[in-house]
């Protein structure tokens, strides 16, 4: 507590104002300053041609919170999300796969162009990837068991953190809801059915997705409609940030072949690749009420459709968004027996 007032009020007490050259200073959690806000002005204000200030903060919601000016013209802001997939390949001491996997998804999620040796063992790191997720200390663990005990304490004490500080008081409430948006992880958000199951408020629920959001567990996106009949225009689809947590949530860490929620897995598996390969995308979804449906639009002019097995595509499907839709280009991503379809 010394040292934050300290911090606050007396910068250069701490560390030594530079004369010749700028002086880099991260400082981490920068939400549990006194003011945060005037501390980063003044200091931009007064010292910017000496000092450079690195924060974090570990979600946006105490950014919007503790924060009452947004800073514009002095900052810029960085969101890190737990590792992607090819930064996991880094971490897991396989460089040049990571540089193979970047060069042949540069324009597509397709990695046909990649020679086979080579695309098993990606692939097959990819399986491990979709189990325990991209958060640095999990990927570097030296076994499942330890894994695993490390993303247990990582939900317990982070989120658990994350409910405290965000002012939410049902514990039981937010674990209940998790688990149940974990069960239904690509599929869309029926808010009003989920508050009834939980048996709170449609508002206490908005409240806890939130939350959930500005602290980077979940994602929601939107559905593409234009005027046709029958299209979704209002439910959400849900999406974890870390496949990781998500099966930390259902404690269930089974091995791809031996899961029921392949299919679900693997589209979140892909939803995370589209937001670390195209980061600025309007990533949307199309459904109809009579459940017609592909996967991925991105930016209104490309759709993907997810499948773990290429050979269960049923093309008569999709005919109706085609149809629709002729000038968007649709196409299958699969994971394995992928005759025609991108392979990720």
């Amino acid at each position: 507590m010394a040292t934050r007032g300290l911090l606050s009020n007396r910068l250069w007490q701490i560390v030594p104002r530079p004369e010749n050259e700028r002086l880099y200073v991260f400082i981490d959690e920068i939400q549990y300053l006194d003011n945060p806000t005037n501390f980063l002005k003044y200091h931009y204000d007064q010292n910017h041609q000496v000092l450079k200030l690195i924060v974090t903060s570990s979600s946006a919601f105490y950014l919007d919170k503790h924060f009452d000016d947004s800073l514009a013209g002095r900052k810029k802001l960085f969101i890190l999300p737990t590792l992607s997939f090819r930064e996991f390949m880094i971490f897991r001491s396989q460089p040049e796969l990571s540089e193979l996997f970047k060069t042949a998804t540069l324009s597509k999620p397709d990695i046909s162009s990649v020679p086979l040796f080579h695309q098993r063992e990606i692939l097959t790191l990819a399986e491990e990837y979709l189990i325990y997720g991209g958060y640095p200390a999990v990927v570097l663990a030296p076994d499942k068991h330890s894994k695993q005990e490390l993303l247990f304490e990582l939900f317990s004490s982070y989120l658990k953190r994350d409910f405290q500080e965000s002012g939410i008081t049902q514990t039981n409430d937010i674990y209940h809801l998790l688990k149940l948006l974990a069960f239904q992880a690509g599929s869309e958000l029926n808010k009003n059915k989920l508050a009834t199951e939980l048996g709170i408020s449609r508002h206490i629920l908005e409240s806890l997705l939130y939350t959930l959001q500005k602290t980077f567990h979940i994602e929601l996106i939107a559905p593409f409609f234009s005027g046709h009949p029958k299209e979704l225009r209002k439910m959400p689809k849900l999406y974890f940030m870390d496949l990781g947590m998500r099966n930390t949530v259902l404690k269930n860490y089974a091995l791809p072949a031996d899961r029921n929620d392949l299919g679900r897995l693997y589209e979140n598996f892909v939803y995370r690749f589209l937001c670390d390969s195209l980061p600025n995308a309007d990533i949307q979804f199309w459904r109809t009420q009579s459940g017609g449906e592909v996967d991925f639009v991105i930016n209104g002019s490309q759709a993907y459709e997810v499948k773990w097995n290429g050979n269960h595509i049923n093309h008569k499907q999709y005919e109706r968004f085609q149809s629709n839709y002729p000038q968007l280009n649709l196409q299958f991503i699969a994971h394995q027996n992928t005759v025609g379809c991108l392979v990720l």
